[in-house]
């Protein structure tokens, strides 16, 4: 049995749970503690933390390390949420919870926060099942609105709004003054919900909503009405503007601010407009939490647990959505994608690349050539922006800039290690090297888009020599004048020389 604990550095205060793992078998949680402390407050006004929160903080986090002690808990992590980036003093408060307490905090990019919280949800019971219908994930946070689309058990698409509750709470203020705030604000919430709605639903209402990430909210009211979460769209709602009546939330004996109050009134109206414009017939409310996000995260990694999803398949799902949105030759992805991971697979012995690299190939793969769809003349800068752009819920904002970067330079070659220093360290430049020379081969290998039946192999001597024999009935010369180039600078990176080699089959008389 293992024992975990994790903090979290929120929008809206700092929490700690402790939780056993039973190696195989479950999660159970063993203690939590909370201190509340409007950090959104102090970034949307000062935009830095104040003095008084900062060393708030520094104190909580060093009692929240006494408890962990306490349980002699075998590991921890201390993740901060995406908004405290926005805070000019970060790196204040990060350098003295590390002198102070010893604990080194880590800031989540708003892909990797929103990943955690969706692998604690695919730990629950039948989630695999709920999914089968037409479903929208709905996960608020302080900073934004983060909606994916489920269909038939995949992942189609997933949308970042950067309009979260942090933001209605500003709002809110400057419309106090008139007597219908609520419903102009509401107003501006639907906008932004039936965009999402027109474009991606394509207009077709889903079945279902599951609404996760709620901090402030509670829904005990709702699953006293059904124990396992599940409520009509209409219950719901009674639940959300019965709260907004009567000024009920139920999130702690504690004293409320008036600052706090008006912060859940916000996830509250965010609440109410996804539901009024998104018509479904059911609402889940999981009870889960970017807690229970790390602790799992925790347990697949540490192969306490098997993983309940194909989290990568995902990934390849969400990034096909985007390639047919652009009309990419999906007979050419599908070779090209192929001959990469074919090529990866036949010189892993010498690349000394991970797993989660042969993903990030496969990815680019599918994405390369996306930005034709906006402008052939100028469509490697239009790529880099549309993937940098666009949500792919499983790889971290690192890991798509990769992505875009290796389609960028797709056609020709990378620029050096000075003009991409600020985003990427050496190893990381590496990474991409490889990554780019393994797809630029494939590519070259792929010329003619997908329209000869070719027959491929790949064989590695072990040493300084990758055999590449094609069995194919046409001409590959269009293949072999860009194939030399780039074999050229595969061999530069990998010290692995590529050969292509022909075996012409004979056609079969009509």
């Amino acid at each position: 049995m293992n024992t975990y604990a994790s903090i979290h550095i929120g929008s809206y205060g700092i929490s700690l749970k402790v939780f056993e793992i039973v190696k195989g078998k479950r999660i159970r949680q063993i203690d939590a503690l909370r201190r509340r402390m409007n950090l959104a407050r102090d970034i949307l006004t000062y935009g830095k933390l104040s003095k008084e929160n900062l060393l708030l903080a520094v104190d909580t986090l060093g009692e929240m390390k006494e408890t962990i002690e306490t349980y002699r808990a075998d590991d921890y992590d201390v993740y901060a949420g995406n908004a405290l980036l926005s805070a000019e003093n970060v790196q204040t408060l990060i350098d003295q919870v590390e002198i102070s307490c010893g604990l080194h905090i880590e800031i989540l990019d708003n892909s990797r926060q929103r990943f955690l919280l969706y692998k604690a949800l695919c730990s629950v019971k039948d989630f695999g099942e709920i999914v089968k219908s037409r479903t929208v994930l709905v996960d608020v946070g302080g900073s934004g609105l983060q909606l994916s689309l489920f269909s038939k058990g995949r992942l189609v698409t997933t949308q970042h709004v950067s309009f979260g509750a942090a933001n209605v709470w500003e709002d809110l203020k400057k419309l106090r003054q008139s007597a219908d705030y609520r419903e102009q604000l509401l107003s501006m919430l639907y906008t932004e919900i039936e965009e999402f709605y027109d474009t991606f639903l394509e207009k077709r209402p889903p079945q279902k909503l599951i609404i996760i990430n709620n901090p402030l909210v509670s829904v005990s009211q709702a699953r006293a009405k059904k124990q396992d979460g599940h409520l009509t769209a209409g219950e719901y709602l009674k639940v959300i503007k019965k709260s907004l009546k009567d000024n009920v939330y139920n999130v702690s004996e504690e004293e409320i601010s008036e600052d706090v109050s008006d912060t859940r009134l916000s996830f509250l109206l965010l609440y109410q407009a996804v539901v009024e414009r998104i018509p479904v017939e059911d609402v889940y409310v999981p009870p889960v939490s970017l807690h229970e996000g790390m602790v799992y995260e925790y347990a697949y990694t540490n192969k306490l647990l098997t993983l309940p999803r194909d989290f990568d398949g995902d990934v390849f799902s969400e990034a096909q959505t985007i390639a047919e949105r652009f009309h990419s030759n999906g007979k050419h992805i599908e070779t090209l994608r192929s001959f990469a991971e074919q090529l990866y697979d036949a010189i892993k012995k010498r690349h000394g690349l991970s797993e989660r690299s042969r993903l990030l190939l496969s990815v680019a793969a599918i994405l390369h050539d996306c930005g034709k769809y906006i402008s052939l003349a100028d469509d490697a800068r239009c790529t880099y922006t549309i993937i940098t752009a666009s949500e792919i819920l499983g790889l971290s904002d690192k890991e798509r800039e990769m992505i875009a970067w290796i389609c960028y330079f797709y056609k020709g070659g990378i620029a050096p290690y000075q003009e991409l220093s600020d985003k990427f360290t050496r190893e990381e430049y590496f990474t991409l090297l490889k990554l780019h020379a393994i797809l630029n081969v494939a590519g070259a290998l792929d010329r003619s888009h997908g329209r000869k039946n070719k027959d491929i192999h790949f064989r590695f001597n072990g040493r300084d020599e990758l055999s590449i024999v094609i069995d194919t009935q046409d001409s590959l010369a269009l293949e072999k004048g860009m194939f030399e180039e780039r074999a050229s600078v595969f061999e530069d990176i990998f010290a692995i020389r590529p050969i292509l080699k022909t075996v012409r089959i004979r056609r079969k008389p009509q």
